[in-house]
C-alpha cells in the first residue's frame, strides 16, 4: 500500500498520507528520519510506514504484529527497532523489508527505544530494558529505590547523549509521598544504566519527552517545558505559549528546536527555549505525538489525526488550506 503527499500550497507543511479515508488510517506515534529522504513512522495496529523520498511516497512495511507500536529508531539505513504494547520489540536488518520479533521478557508497555550503536540500546515503558548485542538479549535495569514497585511508573521517553550518560522521563508516584499524586519523574544514569538516579522536577508535572543537544544542555516537555544546562543537576521551567500538553521535543542544535502536542500544537524556538513561538499546524484537533527534523529546514510531525505533517523551511510560515483529494 502506498500513501501520497498532499500539498497545502503556501502552508509549507504537507499533510500526509493520502489515498485512504481518515477512519481507515492508523494513529501514528513516532517518526524518525536518517536524512531528508529516508525515514520511518510507526503507530497503531502494528503500522510501520517507510519513505525514501522525504514522504512523497510512504509504503507499508509488515512487522508481523497487530500490537500498537510506540517508538521507532534506526541507527543506519538498514538496522532499526520498533517497540510498543505487550512488550513488543521488532528488529530489522534490511531497512524494514523484513522485521522479526525480539524477546523483551515483559508483557508491559514499551514507549520509547534509543540506540547509541548497532549493539547498545535501551527500551523503556513500565520497565527499563538494556541490550549489548543489538537486542538478541534484553535485560532489565533497576529504577531508583525512591520509586516503589507500586509507584505505577511509566517511562515515556529515553535519550542518551553518550554511551554512558542518558535520561528517561515519565510519570509515577514517589513511594515516600504518594499524596503528591501522579508526578513527572526524571531519571539519569552516568554509567550506561547500571544505576539510575532521580533528578529534581521543579514543576512536579507530567513529562512526555526528553532531548539533549549536548551532554549538558537538554529539554523535557509535558505539561511544562523544562531545561537544563548542567546535565540535569538542575532543571528550570521555560515559558510556554500554550496550555496544551506537549508530547515531543526535538532540537537541531543548541538553539533551534521544536515541541509538539495536543490541539495541533507546534512550538518553535531559535534561542534554546528562552522564547517559544506557536506555529499554526492547520489541524487544531490533532495531537502531534512525535516531531523529528533531519536538518534545520526539513521536519516531520505525526499524531492522532492519522496524518504526517512536513515542512521544508523549518515550519516558519503557515497557511491553512484544504488538502487535495
Amino acid at each position: 500500500m502506498r500513501f501520497d503527499g498532499t500539498n497545502f500550497g503556501s502552508l509549507n507543511w504537507w499533510l500526509r498520507p493520502q489515498g485512504a479515508s481518515a477512519d481507515s488510517l492508523p494513529n501514528l506515534s513516532s517518526v524518525r528520519f536518517l536524512s531528508a529522504k529516508v525515514g520511518w513512522a510507526v503507530g497503531d495496529r502494528g503500522t510501520i510506514l517507510h519513505t525514501e523520498d522525504g514522504g512523497g511516497r510512504w509504503d507499508m512495511q509488515d512487522g508481523g504484529t497487530v500490537s500498537d507500536l510506540r517508538s521507532v529508531f534506526f541507527v543506519d539505513a538498514q538496522v532499526g527497532w520498533a517497540v510498543g504494547d505487550k512488550g513488543t520489540i521488532l528488529h530489522s536488518e534490511d531497512g524494514g523489508k523484513s522485521w522479526r520479533a525480539q524477546s523483551s521478557g515483559t508483557a508491559g508497555m514499551l514507549d520509547s527505544v534509543f540506540f547509541v550503536s548497532p549493539k547498545v540500546g535501551w527500551a523503556v515503558g513500565t520497565v527499563i530494558l538494556h541490550t549489548l548485542d543489538g537486542g538478541a538479549k534484553w535485560s532489565p535495569q533497576t529504577v531508583p529505590a525512591a520509586l516503589s514497585p507500586q509507584s505505577g511508573l511509566v517511562l515515556k521517553a529515553v535519550f542518551f547523549a553518550t554511551e554512558q550518560s542518558g535520561w528517561a522521563v515519565g510519570n509515577g508516584l514517589f513511594s515516600a509521598n504518594k499524596a503528591l499524586g501522579d508526578t513527572g519523574q526524571i531519571l539519569h544514569t552516568a554509567d550506561g544504566g547500571k544505576t539510575w538516579k532521580l533528578q529534581n522536577n521543579p514543576s512536579f508535572t507530567r513529562l512526555q519527552s526528553v532531548f539533549f543537544a549536548t551532554p549538558m544542555s537538554g529539554w523535557s516537555v509535558g505539561e511544562e517545558i523544562l531545561h537544563t544546562e548542567d546535565g540535569g543537576e538542575t532543571w528550570a521551567q521555560q515559558v510556554s505559549p500554550t496550555s496544551s500538553v506537549l508530547d515531543s521535543v526535538f532540537f537541531a542544535d543548541g538553539q533551534l528546536g521544536w515541541a509538539t502536542g495536543a490541539s495541533g500544537t507546534i512550538l518553535r524556538t531559535e534561542d534554546g527555549g528562552v522564547n517559544w513561538e506557536q506555529q499554526r499546524s492547520g489541524d487544531p484537533r490533532n495531537v502531534f505525538q512525535s516531531v523529528f527534523f533531519s536538518d534545520a529546514m526539513s521536519g516531520w510531525a505525526v499524531g492522532l489525526g492519522k496524518t504526517v505533517l512536513h515542512t521544508e523551511n523549518g515550519g516558519k510560515s503557515w497557511q491553512k488550506q484544504s488538502p487535495q483529494r
